[in-house]
């Protein structure tokens, strides 16, 4: 279903031949070529969005720029919106660009440039009374909702072993066996093998 009237959708698409992506596959195949150990592990894209681009479109800029740097890890940097789109248009496409974002296999994260009008007039999320702006919601929804891994208590197998497929994050594990307990913060950015033993507490 088309999310973007024509009057807000923009024209013209990114050009196919980009000087910063050109720049970019020459920093990361001369780096190649000399043998050094150095390469290019992610590219920050700034995503201050005066028109909006299409989800789709967006797609095939981080797979351009992942491509032209040999591999290197993709991020929005500082996502805002200074649109003249009205908050439900605003609102479907911020839903839109964040599931855009966390879908793209090589994506390593979305940062916000601002995300209060106190410091940032073009904030996604809190208006200067810190009230969430009407457009803000699908952040609040899919973040701490649809994409967050809720608490979970797991019995271990006969071997000691649990599994659990969770989403990308900072987790607390709390292990216990009888009176005894290990809690430790683990980063999951990917496939995780967390080992804990109790035996010499």
């Amino acid at each position: 279903m088309p999310l973007f009237p024509p009057l807000v959708r923009h024209k013209k698409s990114f050009p196919k031949t980009n000087p910063n992506q050109s720049y970019v596959e020459e920093i990361a195949k001369g780096l190649k070529a000399s043998g050094s150990a150095a390469k290019v592990d992610g590219i920050g894209l700034q995503a201050h969005f005066r028109y909006l681009t299409p989800p789709a479109e967006m797609l095939q800029h981080f797979e351009d720029y992942h491509v032209a740097s040999l591999g290197g890890k993709i991020k929005i940097t500082e996502y805002d919106n200074a649109t003249l789109a009205p908050d439900d248009v605003q609102r479907d496409y911020f839903r839109d660009i964040l599931t855009a974002t966390f879908s793209y296999e090589h994506s390593d994260g979305f940062l916000m440039w601002g995300f209060w009008d106190g410091t940032s007039k073009k904030a996604p999320l809190f208006d200067t009374d810190w009230n969430l702006k009407p457009f803000a919601t699908p952040f609040i929804d899919l973040v701490f909702g649809e994409w967050w891994t809720p608490t979970t208590e797991l019995t271990a197998d006969a071997n000691g072993k649990v599994s659990l497929r969770g989403f990308k994050g900072i987790y607390k594990i709390t292990v216990t066996s009888g009176s005894q307990e290990k809690t430790k913060y683990v980063k999951l950015d990917g496939n995780l093998n967390f080992n804990a033993s109790l035996a010499n507490q």
